[in-house]
């Protein structure tokens, strides 16, 4: 039954992995996953890694110098507090000003609405990660919707460490449209 089975390593890929240097004399390198004579092997897809020989073709293909795979290791700061706190005054008067350039003489329209939340949301955060928040994460919600007398209601629940979350809102409407924004800010020490 085996005998019927078709190998996934081709012999002339046997040959090539039989010809690469020892692993001992690879270095700082990652082995390859590849095991030669077990009749298995393990795949790189499913894994995450490159092997050394795909890396290798890889190389050889596109003319590039080889490279050792190395990761960075950050020592830890053990700083538990931000160096600037979120301040919402300012991060309203921001989602405000980019509410006002970019919604002012807009229509509603329900095909593009979803398109429009996306860019004001990119817009905002964009200039809300100007004030130089480092390590806090900025979410921004944005909802804009048709203007046809009638009241709406956004709410959003969080679980948070309030000495140093913080949210800030703003709104904006002309004839035709209206746009609540919210911005959170939360800190990942």
């Amino acid at each position: 039954m085996s005998q019927n089975r078709r190998q996934s390593i081709r012999p002339s890929d046997i040959d090539q992995l039989r010809q690469l240097p020892n692993p001992e004399s690879i270095g700082d390198r990652r082995r390859s996953i590849y095991t030669v004579g077990t009749g298995r092997r393990s795949s790189s897809i499913h894994s995450g890694q490159l092997s050394l020989l795909a890396v290798r073709k890889f190389n050889k293909k596109f003319g590039r110098a080889e490279t050792a795979f190395k990761s960075v290791n950050y020592e830890a700061t053990y700083r538990m507090e931000p160096n600037v706190t979120f301040s919402p005054p300012s991060v309203k008067r921001i989602i405000v000003e980019t509410l006002k350039d970019l919604l002012e003489d807009q229509e509603y329209d329900p095909m593009s609405c979803s398109s429009m939340c996306r860019s004001v949301g990119e817009e905002v955060k964009d200039r809300v990660k100007l004030l130089g928040y480092d390590r806090y994460k900025i979410v921004v919600m944005v909802v804009i919707g048709e203007k046809k007398d009638q009241g709406v209601m956004v709410t959003s629940r969080c679980a948070w460490y309030t000495k140093f979350d913080n949210f800030a809102e703003g709104a904006y409407q002309n004839k035709h449209l209206f746009c609540s924004t919210q911005v959170f800010g939360l800190y990942l020490d």
